[in-house]
This record gives structure tokens, sequence and C-alpha cells, in this order.
């Protein structure tokens, strides 16, 4: 297993200096994001359009998911049998895991279509408004999720309320806590990787090019600090 990991991370380590070797060549001769100026009118109106209507029909399915998810744990109250009740309780947990997924990916598809847009450099001012009507949406997958939530379990806390973290961990079992404290760990140190990449192409990227990347530089330093120095001061302070 660790000769395995550590060629990954050889793997991984060639795949991101090839990325950057391959970006400082091209930087040299040719300028991307000054050229690409294809986001005319009918292109957002494209994009923007499908992004609207993915959205609402992630919010159809997102309705349909929750309504099955309280279907079983109706089905848990209802069930005598402990084998069943196991059974309705995965379930409704699968279905909560499915609800979280669509909320999120509604998210992501309001920011990819502002991606889309954005690398075409649109300049028109309605364009630029119609292209966050798919982030707009999200509101309403969200507001569901809150109300969701409530009746998926009384015992979760609502959102925005203090302590949300640590009432939502104190309310999983010891299984679940050493499930979600493990994945969330394992997630956190691949983000700070990442933003440390991020921030080596980003600065680059923009020596090469001349293009100012100082707000996106700005940005991912404030990240790679809350996240790093966020976290080793949160422990800390429960050592003291």
């Amino acid at each position: 297993m660790k000769v395995g990991r550590y060629l990954m991370m050889v793997l991984f380590g060639g795949i991101v200096g090839g990325i950057i070797g391959g970006l400082i060549g091209v930087s040299e001769n040719i300028n991307l994001l000054d050229r690409n100026n294809f986001a005319n009118h009918h292109y957002v109106s494209i994009v923007s359009t499908i992004g609207i209507v993915i959205n609402i029909c992630l919010m159809i399915a997102l309705f349909f998911v929750q309504k099955k998810a309280l279907s079983y744990k109706r089905k848990i109250d209802n069930d005598e049998s402990d084998t069943d009740a196991d059974l309705y309780e995965r379930k409704a947990n699968i279905e909560l895991l499915k609800s979280n997924f669509i909320t999120y990916l509604s998210i992501f598809i309001g920011i990819l279509v502002v991606f889309l847009v954005a690398i075409g450099n649109s300049t028109n001012d309605s364009d630029q408004l119609y292209m966050l009507l798919p982030n707009i949406i999200t509101v309403i997958p969200s507001v569901m999720y809150g109300f969701f939530i409530q009746k998926f379990d009384s015992r979760y806390p609502k959102l925005g309320e203090k302590n949300y973290t640590e009432k939502t961990l104190y309310m999983m079992d010891e299984g679940e806590r050493h499930i979600a404290l493990v994945s969330m760990y394992k997630i956190y140190t691949f983000n700070i990787i990442m933003l440390m990449a991020a921030g080596l192409l980003l600065g680059i990227f923009s020596l090469r090019t001349n293009i100012n990347q100082a707000p996106g530089l700005l940005i991912i330093l404030i990240l790679f600090c809350y996240n790093t120095f966020g976290y080793i001061f949160k422990i800390r302070k429960f050592y003291k």
C-alpha cells in the first residue's frame, strides 16, 4: 500500500509539473484570455438557458428524492421489525445523501455558467445579469433542504444556527461520526494541496502572460490561510 501510495504521489506530481510546463510554453506564444471574446448575446443566452433548465430539473428531482426519504422515515416509525427498520434507515440515509448531492450540483451548475460566460469575456450588462439567473434559482433548493432536514430528523440544528457543526456531529453515533470525520479530513488535506497548486499555476500564468491575476491569487491566499491556520487554531483551543 505504501509503495502504491508513493507511486500515486509521484504520478500526481508529474501531471502537475507537466501542466505547469505546458502552460509556460503556451503562455509564451499565445495570450488565450485576451483572444477569447466569443461570448456574444446568443452564446450567453444559450448557456444561461441551459443552466436554468438543468437547475429547474434538478429542483424537481430534489423534491421527489426528499419525498422518498421522508417516506422511508415514516416506515421506520410504523415498522416494528428491527431488520426492516435498519433497512429503511439505510435507504433513508442514501436518499439524504442524494438530496445533498443534488443541492450542491445545482450550485455547481450556476457557477459553471458564470465561468463559461466569463472565459468568453462578455461585456454586455444585460447578458451578465442573465447569467446570474441559474445561481438565483439555487436559492430554492437551499430553502427546500432547510425545511426537509428538519422533517427528516428534528434533532438537526437549523441552518446558520450557532455551533451548527458541533450539534450535527453530536447527533451521530460513534460509527457515523468516525466516517464523517475521516472523510472530511481527507478532503481537507486534498484541498490544501489543490490550493497550493492553484496558487502556483495562477502565479506562473500571471507572470508569463503579463495579465494581472492579483485578485485571484488574493482569494486563494485567503482560502489557504483560513483552511490551514483556522484548522490549527481550532484544534489548539481544545488543548488550552
